[in-house]
């Protein structure tokens, strides 16, 4: 008797286990329906911001006839990978006294986006496509510079904290 309520306490918590929810990270984009500040849900696609474990992209779309500046609101913000694809095109991303953490940002747009606000990478920065100009402070870039096609425009405090960058 004693080994059979032993078996239904571990079976038990082995459906517990199954039926729980689990985190998954998940692509979340940018559609910028109502403004420009990046913590507000409805800027994003199901209406629901990224977390820390998400990764983001943002594209070609946006608010008809309002600039593509993206502002962090001076919030530290943190997600898994970063892309900028398709036809994304006039893209500013600004700190406003915030930051932005990421694994990886890759840029494989074919427009010219800016990044003005502190980057900070535990991999790599990636340019397959168009033409990336990183302006804010990007001391924080954890991996190599790739640029493997279109170009990269840095600022002065960009090279000065990269000795890996080829100018």
């Amino acid at each position: 008797m004693r080994n059979g309520n032993i078996m239904t306490i571990v079976l038990a918590v082995a459906i517990m286990l199954i039926a729980a929810p689990v985190s998954a990270q998940v692509n979340v984009v940018w559609d910028g329906e109502t403004s420009a500040v990046w913590g507000l849900n409805t800027n994003w696609v199901g209406d629901v911001a990224p977390t820390d474990i998400d990764d983001v992209e943002f594209n070609d779309v946006g608010l008809a006839g309002v600039g593509l500046t993206v502002d962090m609101n001076g919030a530290s913000i943190e997600v898994n990978d970063m892309l900028i694809s398709g036809g994304a095109d006039g893209y500013d991303f600004i700190g406003s006294g915030g930051d932005l953490s990421v694994a990886d940002f890759t840029h494989s747009a074919t427009g010219t986006n800016t990044f003005s606000g502190d980057l900070y990478t535990t991999g790599a920065v990636n340019v397959n496509a168009g033409k990336l100009a990183i302006t804010g402070d990007a001391n924080g870039i954890g991996g190599a510079v790739n640029v493997n096609a279109g170009a990269i425009a840095r600022s002065q405090a960009f090279l000065a904290g990269r000795r890996d960058d080829r100018t």
